[in-house]
């Protein structure tokens, strides 16, 4: 039998992290969650230097949101003033302790956190045209600085989140055409600009999604330099751009570099959380199906056993997830030629799901495993 569409894997590697220093939120991006958002809660931005002044001098005080131009909260005056000479402070000096710079910095982080939040709150409940509005309203608004001569990392970072809203609500042409906009000004940008580097990985993750993926190893190689040099060759902030660019090297036929870029992700993984640790599962998973597409199936089914080894201690010998791993293996013995093996393992796998109704039977991947077993027991003369 030759299977030629690879069962999904286990977990969803393709991530984008929103960082707030140190401290990385992330969230897989689907057909319904984006990475890039509007909204700072129930605080706008101010329109003009007059409201500018007034907000200045109420401190912490909120201005209600009226309208949809309210709404348009990352506006030149407040970046020009308020973060004016803070785009070459580097991870180490903040490091170092507070500064007004630090602080003024970490709000316009969450700003811009809150900001990815309600779009993707939006487009989550299928609002997806209120939510282009607001990503158009601020893209206007950040085109004007930067045609005013504002190049920094704060229309950096401003184009990184819009551009990842416009990915979410598959607004993929406006999405590249940020992106593009984005990438000449991070080639001006020094490497050790904060919040330079999550930027980059940001890219790096719309452009695989958009399929330009030489312009994505190239930013992932980029940003993976800054944060081996800030924290050291294995440190676990190197996993996410060390997974995407092996993710964009696969999909261009360079296997064999893909191949050592998991296996080093997978190193530091294991010296980090243990060789146990459930979260092997993601760099595991997508290793293995690398391996059967460049006919490594022996290879493979090591990384699917190690992560039905791992889901079993974890999770038990009953739980969902080891019923999918156990199809995955299945998979990947099939792809072996080990087809008695593969059918026993496609059975207990299925058998599992059934039983602790992890899926529903009318699921579409649950179908599909299913008719994968079908096959491989007709091509046996069951």
């Amino acid at each position: 039998m030759a299977h030629k569409e690879r069962l999904p894997n286990l977990l969803d590697d393709t991530n984008f992290s929103v960082r707030t220093s140190d401290r990385a939120e992330t969230a897989p991006l689907t057909a319904t969650t984006s990475r890039g958002g509007v909204g700072l809660g129930e605080q706008p931005w101010p329109l003009n230097p007059s409201i500018f002044l007034a907000f200045r001098s109420q401190g912490t005080k909120k201005l209600p949101a009226k309208s949809l131009a309210l709404k348009v909260y990352l506006l030149s005056r407040l970046i020009a003033l308020w973060f004016l000479g803070i785009s070459y402070i580097s991870r180490s000096n903040v490091l170092d302790g507070p500064t007004t710079s630090l602080n003024e910095m970490n709000e316009f982080e969450i700003q811009l956190n809150n900001l990815f939040l309600e779009v993707r709150a939006k487009i989550e409940k299928g609002h997806i045209n209120d939510a282009l509005n607001l990503l158009k309203a601020n893209y206007a608004a950040v085109e004007e600085q930067i045609n005013g001569g504002f190049r920094g990392i704060e229309q950096a970072a401003i184009l990184d989140t819009l551009a990842l809203g416009f990915i979410g609500a598959g607004d993929l042409k406006n999405a590249e055409h940020l992106l593009n906009m984005l990438k000449e000004i991070v080639d001006d940008l020094h490497d050790d600009t904060l919040l330079l580097d999550s930027i980059l990985m940001h890219m790096g993750s719309g452009y695989t999604t958009l399929g330009k993926f030489d312009q994505a190893v190239s930013l992932y190689a980029r940003g993976l330099k800054i944060i081996e040099r800030k924290f050291g060759i294995n440190n676990p902030f190197n996993i996410t751009p060390l997974m995407g660019m092996a993710k964009a090297l696969g999909l261009t036929g360079r296997a064999s570099e893909a191949v050592a870029l998991y296996g080093r992700a997978i190193y530091i993984l294991e010296n980090e959380r243990g060789t146990e640790n459930e979260e092997l599962a993601v760099p595991l998973s997508v290793l293995g199906n690398l391996l059967i597409t460049e006919g490594k199936a022996t290879d493979a089914v090591s990384c699917f056993k190690r992560i039905v080894d791992i889901y079993r201690k974890v999770y038990g010998e009953t739980d969902g997830r080891v019923g999918m791993a156990m199809c995955s293996l299945a998979y990947a013995m099939c792809a072996k030629g080990d087809v008695n093996e593969a059918i026993s393992m496609y059975e207990g796998g299925l058998q599992i799901i059934r039983d602790t109704k992890y899926m529903s039977v009318d699921d579409n991947l649950f179908e599909k495993m299913r008719t994968d077993l079908a096959e491989l027991l007709h091509a046996a003369g069951r």
